[in-house]
């Protein structure tokens, strides 16, 4: 990701998780514009926030693993993150990813002040020891506009 001056890349593919390693997102976006060539992509696929998780669960529910968790982005905020780096979304489209964690009293904890709704939006499970979130994974690709002669 650090790329001396003078040496572009045609294009970079991260996973979300790897993006926070580099600094706060939109100094990595920027970043990502410096070393991309005109008309070159950075193709990100990321979990992300619902919509309609307005008590931030999904990250409350990813800080409860010690893994250095950062932050679920949702779409809106990641789109303009990059578009303001100078990027612009070339193509789109969505999967899903289901995480299992080992059970535990904080775990419990989160899910009863959780409103079901909500838990259901992430289709939350317990299955044995193991709790299951589903999170939707947004694949983006950003593409850097052509130099102008």
């Amino acid at each position: 990701m650090i790329a001396p001056h003078g040496l572009l890349h045609s294009h970079i593919n991260l996973r979300g998780a790897t993006l926070v390693t580099f600094g706060p997102l939109w100094i990595v976006a920027h970043k990502i514009y410096r070393i991309l060539e005109p008309q070159g992509l950075c193709i990100i696929s990321d979990p992300i926030a619902d919509i309609r998780d307005d008590m931030d669960f999904v990250n409350q529910f990813g800080a409860l693993r010690n893994d250095g968790h950062i932050c679920y982005y949702g779409e809106a905020r990641l789109i303009e993150l990059f578009e303001k780096a100078g990027l612009r979304v070339d193509t789109k489209f969505y999967s899903t990813i289901t995480f299992p964690r080992e059970f535990n009293e904080y775990y419990e904890k989160l899910l009863r002040k959780t409103p079901q709704a909500l838990l259901d939006v992430y289709q939350v499970s317990q299955v044995g020891e193991k709790v299951h979130i589903t999170l939707q994974v947004l694949n983006i690709c950003f593409r850097k506009a052509a130099s102008v002669v």
